[in-house]
Protein backbone atom coordinates (compact mmCIF):
# COMPACT_ATOMS: atom_id res chain seq x y z
CA UNK A 1 0.00 0.00 0.00
CA UNK A 2 1.54 3.25 -1.08
CA UNK A 3 1.67 6.16 1.30
CA UNK A 4 0.55 9.57 0.32
CA UNK A 5 1.59 12.98 1.49
CA UNK A 6 -0.99 15.14 3.20
CA UNK A 7 -0.07 18.76 2.57
CA UNK A 8 -1.12 21.61 4.81
CA UNK A 9 -3.03 24.54 3.60
CA UNK A 10 -1.38 27.84 2.95
CA UNK A 11 -0.57 29.77 6.15
CA UNK A 12 -1.44 26.71 8.21
CA UNK A 13 1.44 26.38 10.71
CA UNK A 14 -0.13 23.71 12.89
CA UNK A 15 0.02 20.88 10.46
CA UNK A 16 3.23 19.19 9.41
CA UNK A 17 3.77 17.30 6.21
CA UNK A 18 3.80 13.56 6.46
CA UNK A 19 6.01 11.83 3.97
CA UNK A 20 4.96 8.65 2.30
CA UNK A 21 7.57 5.92 1.85
CA UNK A 22 9.21 6.11 -1.57
CA UNK A 23 10.95 3.29 -3.29
CA UNK A 24 14.71 3.27 -2.63
CA UNK A 25 16.77 4.73 -5.44
CA UNK A 26 20.20 3.25 -6.06
CA UNK A 27 23.01 5.85 -5.98
CA UNK A 28 24.76 6.56 -9.27
CA UNK A 29 28.01 4.67 -9.78
CA UNK A 30 31.04 6.93 -10.02
CA UNK A 31 32.65 7.18 -13.44
CA UNK A 32 35.99 5.52 -13.97
CA UNK A 33 38.95 7.91 -13.61
CA UNK A 34 40.98 8.66 -16.70
CA UNK A 35 44.67 7.76 -17.01
CA UNK A 36 45.63 11.35 -16.25
CA UNK A 37 43.44 11.39 -13.13
CA UNK A 38 44.95 8.14 -11.92
CA UNK A 39 48.58 9.30 -12.42
CA UNK A 40 48.24 12.71 -10.78
CA UNK A 41 47.97 11.60 -7.12
CA UNK A 42 50.87 9.14 -7.55
CA UNK A 43 53.09 11.78 -9.17
CA UNK A 44 52.33 14.23 -6.36
CA UNK A 45 53.16 11.57 -3.80
CA UNK A 46 56.49 10.81 -5.46
CA UNK A 47 57.28 14.56 -5.62
CA UNK A 48 56.49 15.01 -1.92
CA UNK A 49 58.62 11.98 -1.06
CA UNK A 50 61.56 13.37 -3.03
CA UNK A 51 61.24 16.72 -1.27
CA UNK A 52 61.25 15.07 2.15
CA UNK A 53 64.17 12.80 1.23
CA UNK A 54 66.15 15.78 -0.10
CA UNK A 55 65.47 17.83 3.02
CA UNK A 56 66.50 14.99 5.30
CA UNK A 57 69.66 14.48 3.27
CA UNK A 58 70.55 18.17 3.52
CA UNK A 59 69.92 18.22 7.27
CA UNK A 60 72.05 15.12 7.75
CA UNK A 61 74.87 16.67 5.72
CA UNK A 62 74.61 19.97 7.64
CA UNK A 63 74.93 18.29 11.01
CA UNK A 64 73.98 19.72 14.35
CA UNK A 65 76.60 22.50 14.41
CA UNK A 66 75.75 23.62 10.90
CA UNK A 67 72.05 23.64 11.65
CA UNK A 68 72.61 25.70 14.81
CA UNK A 69 74.73 28.15 12.86
CA UNK A 70 72.07 28.30 10.13
CA UNK A 71 69.26 29.23 12.52
CA UNK A 72 71.45 31.71 14.36
CA UNK A 73 71.95 29.91 17.66
CA UNK A 74 75.65 29.55 17.06
CA UNK A 75 78.07 31.67 15.06
CA UNK A 76 80.25 29.96 12.42
CA UNK A 77 83.68 29.06 13.75
CA UNK A 78 86.53 31.40 12.88
CA UNK A 79 90.13 30.33 12.50
CA UNK A 80 93.23 32.32 13.35
CA UNK A 81 96.94 31.85 12.68
CA UNK A 82 98.40 29.59 15.33
CA UNK A 83 95.16 27.72 16.10
CA UNK A 84 95.53 23.96 16.57
CA UNK A 85 92.95 22.03 14.52
CA UNK A 86 91.98 18.44 13.77
CA UNK A 87 90.82 17.40 10.34
CA UNK A 88 90.27 14.61 7.84
CA UNK A 89 92.07 14.29 4.51
CA UNK A 90 89.52 14.65 1.70
CA UNK A 91 91.64 15.03 -1.44
CA UNK A 92 95.23 14.71 -2.62
CA UNK A 93 97.13 16.43 -5.42
CA UNK A 94 100.78 16.41 -6.43
CA UNK A 95 101.55 19.49 -4.33
CA UNK A 96 98.80 19.80 -1.73
CA UNK A 97 96.75 17.87 0.78
CA UNK A 98 93.13 19.03 1.19
CA UNK A 99 91.79 18.71 4.73
CA UNK A 100 88.29 19.19 6.12
CA UNK A 101 88.67 21.08 9.42
CA UNK A 102 85.06 22.23 9.69
CA UNK A 103 85.53 25.49 7.82
CA UNK A 104 83.43 26.70 4.88
CA UNK A 105 86.05 25.34 2.51
CA UNK A 106 88.86 22.82 2.74
CA UNK A 107 92.18 23.83 4.24
CA UNK A 108 95.32 23.08 2.23
CA UNK A 109 98.65 21.70 3.40
CA UNK A 110 101.84 21.48 1.38
CA UNK A 111 102.51 17.83 0.59
CA UNK A 112 105.78 16.46 1.94
CA UNK A 113 107.45 13.08 1.76
CA UNK A 114 105.16 11.79 4.51
CA UNK A 115 102.53 9.44 3.09
CA UNK A 116 98.89 10.23 3.88
CA UNK A 117 95.65 8.64 2.73
CA UNK A 118 92.19 9.98 2.02
CA UNK A 119 90.08 9.64 5.15
CA UNK A 120 93.10 9.82 7.44
CA UNK A 121 92.77 12.02 10.53
CA UNK A 122 95.53 14.46 11.37
CA UNK A 123 96.37 17.36 13.68
CA UNK A 124 97.68 20.62 12.24
CA UNK A 125 98.24 24.31 12.92
CA UNK A 126 96.75 27.27 11.05
CA UNK A 127 99.52 29.20 9.26
CA UNK A 128 97.27 31.48 7.15
CA UNK A 129 93.60 32.40 7.35
CA UNK A 130 92.14 35.07 5.09
CA UNK A 131 89.61 35.59 2.30
CA UNK A 132 91.73 33.45 -0.03
CA UNK A 133 91.45 30.38 2.18
CA UNK A 134 93.15 28.55 5.03
CA UNK A 135 96.63 27.04 5.02
CA UNK A 136 97.74 24.56 7.64
CA UNK A 137 100.98 22.84 8.57
CA UNK A 138 101.94 19.88 10.67
CA UNK A 139 101.28 20.63 14.30
CA UNK A 140 104.32 20.75 16.53
CA UNK A 141 102.92 18.30 19.06
CA UNK A 142 106.30 17.30 20.36
CA UNK A 143 108.39 19.68 22.43
CA UNK A 144 111.97 20.81 22.80
CA UNK A 145 114.59 20.12 20.15
CA UNK A 146 112.34 18.01 17.94
CA UNK A 147 109.64 20.68 17.62
CA UNK A 148 112.19 23.41 16.94
CA UNK A 149 113.92 21.31 14.29
CA UNK A 150 110.64 20.57 12.50
CA UNK A 151 109.71 24.27 12.54
CA UNK A 152 113.16 25.19 11.25
CA UNK A 153 113.15 22.65 8.41
CA UNK A 154 109.59 23.35 7.27
CA UNK A 155 109.73 27.14 7.83
CA UNK A 156 106.84 27.04 10.30
CA UNK A 157 106.18 30.03 12.58
CA UNK A 158 106.45 29.46 16.32
CA UNK A 159 105.19 31.37 19.32
CA UNK A 160 107.87 32.51 21.72
CA UNK A 161 107.83 34.72 24.80
CA UNK A 162 110.32 37.57 25.17
CA UNK A 163 111.93 37.09 28.60
CA UNK A 164 114.79 39.62 28.57
CA UNK A 165 116.56 42.36 26.58
CA UNK A 166 120.10 43.65 26.16
CA UNK A 167 122.03 45.87 23.77
CA UNK A 168 122.25 43.15 21.15
CA UNK A 169 118.74 41.81 21.24
CA UNK A 170 116.21 39.78 23.20
CA UNK A 171 116.11 36.49 25.03
CA UNK A 172 113.12 34.34 24.08
CA UNK A 173 111.65 31.08 25.35
CA UNK A 174 109.83 28.46 23.26
CA UNK A 175 109.14 24.76 23.87
CA UNK A 176 111.06 24.96 27.12
CA UNK A 177 114.25 26.08 25.39
CA UNK A 178 115.96 29.47 25.42
CA UNK A 179 116.61 31.34 22.17
CA UNK A 180 117.78 34.71 20.91
CA UNK A 181 116.34 37.42 18.64
CA UNK A 182 118.68 40.17 17.36
CA UNK A 183 117.32 43.65 18.07
CA UNK A 184 117.24 44.40 14.33
CA UNK A 185 114.94 41.40 13.80
CA UNK A 186 112.36 42.15 16.47
CA UNK A 187 110.41 44.66 14.37
CA UNK A 188 110.30 46.27 10.94
CA UNK A 189 111.25 49.66 12.37
CA UNK A 190 114.01 50.89 14.67
CA UNK A 191 113.39 50.03 18.31
CA UNK A 192 113.84 52.86 20.81
CA UNK A 193 112.27 51.23 23.89
CA UNK A 194 113.31 47.53 24.07
CA UNK A 195 111.72 47.10 27.48
CA UNK A 196 108.26 47.43 25.89
CA UNK A 197 108.72 44.03 24.21
CA UNK A 198 109.72 42.10 27.34
CA UNK A 199 106.99 39.85 28.75
CA UNK A 200 105.04 39.69 25.50
CA UNK A 201 104.52 36.71 23.19
CA UNK A 202 105.02 37.04 19.43
CA UNK A 203 105.26 34.91 16.32
CA UNK A 204 108.76 34.23 14.98
CA UNK A 205 110.56 32.29 12.28
CA UNK A 206 113.58 30.22 13.27
CA UNK A 207 116.64 31.35 11.31
CA UNK A 208 119.25 29.16 13.09
CA UNK A 209 118.96 26.09 15.28
CA UNK A 210 121.63 24.27 17.25
CA UNK A 211 121.84 21.90 20.20
CA UNK A 212 122.37 24.73 22.66
CA UNK A 213 120.37 27.66 21.31
CA UNK A 214 118.18 28.83 18.46
CA UNK A 215 117.88 32.20 16.73
CA UNK A 216 114.59 33.69 15.62
CA UNK A 217 113.36 36.64 13.56
CA UNK A 218 110.06 38.38 14.09
CA UNK A 219 110.82 40.77 11.25
CA UNK A 220 110.88 37.86 8.79
CA UNK A 221 107.46 36.71 10.00
CA UNK A 222 106.09 40.26 9.76
CA UNK A 223 107.46 40.61 6.22
CA UNK A 224 105.87 37.35 5.09
CA UNK A 225 102.54 38.33 6.59
CA UNK A 226 102.80 41.74 4.95
CA UNK A 227 103.52 40.15 1.57
CA UNK A 228 100.42 37.97 1.94
CA UNK A 229 98.26 41.00 2.70
CA UNK A 230 99.84 42.98 -0.17
CA UNK A 231 99.17 40.18 -2.63
CA UNK A 232 95.62 39.70 -1.38
CA UNK A 233 94.86 43.43 -1.68
CA UNK A 234 96.34 43.69 -5.19
CA UNK A 235 94.44 40.64 -6.41
CA UNK A 236 91.11 41.98 -5.13
CA UNK A 237 91.51 45.65 -6.11
CA UNK A 238 91.83 47.65 -9.31
CA UNK A 239 93.34 50.97 -10.35
CA UNK A 240 90.89 53.81 -9.78
CA UNK A 241 89.28 52.32 -6.68
CA UNK A 242 88.72 54.71 -3.79
CA UNK A 243 89.15 53.71 -0.17
CA UNK A 244 90.18 54.99 3.25
CA UNK A 245 93.46 54.33 5.04
CA UNK A 246 95.49 55.35 8.08
CA UNK A 247 98.73 57.33 7.72
CA UNK A 248 101.39 55.11 9.31
CA UNK A 249 104.61 56.78 8.16
CA UNK A 250 105.74 60.18 6.84
CA UNK A 251 109.07 60.49 5.01
CA UNK A 252 110.76 62.94 2.67
CA UNK A 253 109.96 60.71 -0.32
CA UNK A 254 106.29 60.13 0.50
CA UNK A 255 103.62 58.94 2.92
CA UNK A 256 102.85 55.32 3.80
CA UNK A 257 99.17 54.51 4.25
CA UNK A 258 97.77 51.34 5.81
CA UNK A 259 94.73 49.99 3.96
CA UNK A 260 93.16 46.85 5.43
CA UNK A 261 96.59 45.61 6.53
CA UNK A 262 98.27 46.37 3.19
CA UNK A 263 100.64 49.33 2.78
CA UNK A 264 100.57 51.82 -0.08
CA UNK A 265 102.76 54.83 -0.86
CA UNK A 266 101.72 58.36 -1.75
CA UNK A 267 104.69 60.02 -3.54
CA UNK A 268 105.85 63.32 -2.07
CA UNK A 269 105.12 65.16 -5.31
CA UNK A 270 101.43 64.30 -4.85
CA UNK A 271 101.18 65.90 -1.42
CA UNK A 272 103.65 68.79 -1.62
CA UNK A 273 100.99 71.19 -2.91
CA UNK A 274 98.32 70.23 -0.39
CA UNK A 275 97.11 73.02 1.87
CA UNK A 276 96.56 70.60 4.76
CA UNK A 277 99.29 67.98 5.01
CA UNK A 278 98.23 64.50 6.23
CA UNK A 279 99.23 63.78 9.82
CA UNK A 280 100.47 60.56 11.42
CA UNK A 281 97.54 58.39 12.49
CA UNK A 282 95.03 60.40 10.42
CA UNK A 283 92.42 58.64 8.31
CA UNK A 284 92.44 59.93 4.74
CA UNK A 285 90.68 59.05 1.51
CA UNK A 286 92.95 57.77 -1.24
CA UNK A 287 92.68 56.47 -4.77
CA UNK A 288 94.62 53.50 -6.11
CA UNK A 289 96.98 54.76 -8.79
CA UNK A 290 99.22 51.72 -9.31
CA UNK A 291 99.12 47.96 -8.61
CA UNK A 292 102.20 45.83 -9.31
CA UNK A 293 101.80 42.14 -8.45
CA UNK A 294 105.43 41.30 -9.26
CA UNK A 295 106.89 43.81 -6.81
CA UNK A 296 103.79 43.87 -4.54
CA UNK A 297 103.81 47.66 -4.71
CA UNK A 298 100.68 49.76 -4.22
CA UNK A 299 100.74 53.35 -5.47
CA UNK A 300 98.24 55.83 -4.06
CA UNK A 301 97.12 59.40 -4.56
CA UNK A 302 95.29 61.67 -2.15
CA UNK A 303 91.71 62.57 -3.02
CA UNK A 304 91.42 66.31 -2.61
CA UNK A 305 87.99 67.93 -2.48
CA UNK A 306 87.12 70.29 -5.32
CA UNK A 307 87.67 73.88 -4.09
CA UNK A 308 84.63 74.93 -6.15
CA UNK A 309 82.52 73.08 -3.59
CA UNK A 310 83.28 76.00 -1.25
CA UNK A 311 81.77 78.54 -3.65
CA UNK A 312 78.39 79.53 -2.34
CA UNK A 313 79.17 78.45 1.21
CA UNK A 314 82.56 79.78 2.27
CA UNK A 315 82.84 82.13 -0.68
CA UNK A 316 79.71 84.11 -1.55
CA UNK A 317 78.93 86.89 -4.01
CA UNK A 318 78.97 90.49 -2.80
CA UNK A 319 81.27 89.51 0.06
CA UNK A 320 84.78 90.81 0.70
CA UNK A 321 87.77 88.47 1.06
CA UNK A 322 91.52 88.70 1.29
CA UNK A 323 93.35 87.07 -1.58
CA UNK A 324 96.87 86.66 -2.82
CA UNK A 325 97.88 87.91 -6.27
CA UNK A 326 98.84 84.91 -8.39
CA UNK A 327 99.50 86.61 -11.74
CA UNK A 328 99.37 90.05 -13.35
CA UNK A 329 98.47 90.37 -17.04
CA UNK A 330 97.74 93.28 -19.35
CA UNK A 331 93.98 92.84 -19.01
CA UNK A 332 93.73 92.19 -15.27
CA UNK A 333 94.95 90.53 -12.08
CA UNK A 334 94.43 86.90 -11.03
CA UNK A 335 93.79 86.60 -7.30
CA UNK A 336 93.92 83.31 -5.40
CA UNK A 337 91.14 83.23 -2.81
CA UNK A 338 92.20 79.81 -1.48
CA UNK A 339 94.36 77.02 -2.85
CA UNK A 340 92.87 75.94 -6.19
CA UNK A 341 90.29 78.73 -6.33
CA UNK A 342 91.30 81.83 -8.31
CA UNK A 343 89.26 84.83 -9.40
CA UNK A 344 89.82 87.48 -12.07
CA UNK A 345 90.10 91.17 -11.21
CA UNK A 346 89.56 92.78 -14.59
CA UNK A 347 91.22 96.11 -15.27
CA UNK A 348 87.78 97.62 -15.82
CA UNK A 349 87.09 96.98 -12.12
CA UNK A 350 90.29 98.77 -11.08
CA UNK A 351 90.67 102.48 -10.37
CA UNK A 352 91.33 104.51 -13.50
CA UNK A 353 94.69 105.81 -12.25
CA UNK A 354 95.89 102.24 -11.65
CA UNK A 355 95.00 100.83 -15.06
CA UNK A 356 97.85 102.45 -16.96
CA UNK A 357 100.50 100.13 -15.54
CA UNK A 358 99.15 97.11 -13.65
CA UNK A 359 102.66 95.73 -13.15
CA UNK A 360 103.52 98.85 -11.19
CA UNK A 361 100.56 98.70 -8.81
CA UNK A 362 100.12 94.93 -8.42
CA UNK A 363 102.84 92.35 -7.70
CA UNK A 364 102.63 88.54 -7.27
CA UNK A 365 102.13 87.20 -3.72
CA UNK A 366 100.76 90.57 -2.64
CA UNK A 367 97.67 90.27 -0.40
CA UNK A 368 94.74 92.49 -1.40
CA UNK A 369 91.08 92.78 -0.40
CA UNK A 370 88.59 91.92 -3.15
CA UNK A 371 84.87 91.33 -3.49
CA UNK A 372 83.27 88.48 -5.42
CA UNK A 373 81.18 90.31 -8.03
CA UNK A 374 79.79 87.31 -9.93
CA UNK A 375 80.24 83.54 -10.31
CA UNK A 376 80.04 81.49 -13.53
CA UNK A 377 79.83 77.88 -12.35
CA UNK A 378 79.49 76.40 -15.82
CA UNK A 379 82.78 77.90 -16.99
CA UNK A 380 84.26 77.93 -13.47
CA UNK A 381 85.02 81.66 -13.51
CA UNK A 382 84.88 84.18 -10.67
CA UNK A 383 84.77 87.91 -11.33
CA UNK A 384 86.29 90.14 -8.66
CA UNK A 385 86.12 93.83 -7.89
CA UNK A 386 88.46 96.02 -5.87
CA UNK A 387 87.64 98.35 -3.01
CA UNK A 388 87.99 101.81 -4.61
CA UNK A 389 89.03 103.33 -1.29
CA UNK A 390 91.69 100.71 -0.50
CA UNK A 391 95.29 101.52 -1.21
CA UNK A 392 97.32 99.05 -3.24
CA UNK A 393 101.04 98.63 -2.76
CA UNK A 394 103.16 99.61 -5.73
CA UNK A 395 106.48 98.04 -6.69
CA UNK A 396 108.23 100.90 -4.86
CA UNK A 397 106.52 99.79 -1.67
CA UNK A 398 104.21 102.84 -1.37
CA UNK A 399 100.45 102.77 -1.51
CA UNK A 400 99.01 104.00 -4.82
CA UNK A 401 96.52 106.13 -2.86
CA UNK A 402 99.04 107.69 -0.44
CA UNK A 403 98.37 111.20 0.83
CA UNK A 404 100.70 114.22 0.59
CA UNK A 405 101.53 113.78 4.27
CA UNK A 406 102.51 110.16 3.61
CA UNK A 407 104.79 111.23 0.75
CA UNK A 408 106.49 113.98 2.78
CA UNK A 409 106.76 111.90 5.91
CA UNK A 410 110.24 110.65 5.02
CA UNK A 411 111.75 114.13 4.74
CA UNK A 412 113.53 115.81 7.65
CA UNK A 413 112.66 119.54 7.74
CA UNK A 414 114.68 120.40 10.83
Amino acid sequence: MSKRIIRRKKNDTLRKPVEEEQPAVEPAKPSKPTATQKAKPKARAREDRFRVDGLLSELEELGREGLEALIGKRKPQRFYVGDAVDGVVTRLSKEYIFVDIGAKSEAIMVRTADSVKIGEKLSAMITRSDRNGIEIAKQLSSGGDEALQIAFEENLPIEAKVISSNKGGFGVMAFGKRGFCPISHMDRTNITSPEEYVGKTFWFHITENSDTEFTVSRRKWLQEEQQKRQREFIETSKVGDRTFGIVEGIHNFGIFVNIEGATGLIPQRSVSNLEDQPQLGEEIEVQIAKLDISSLQIGLSVIVSDPWEKVGTEFKTNTWYEGKIAQVSKFGVFVELTRGLTGMLHKSNINYDQRDDLQKHFVPNQVIKVKIASVDRENRKIELSLDPNAGVQTTSGRSSSSTLGDLLGDFDFS
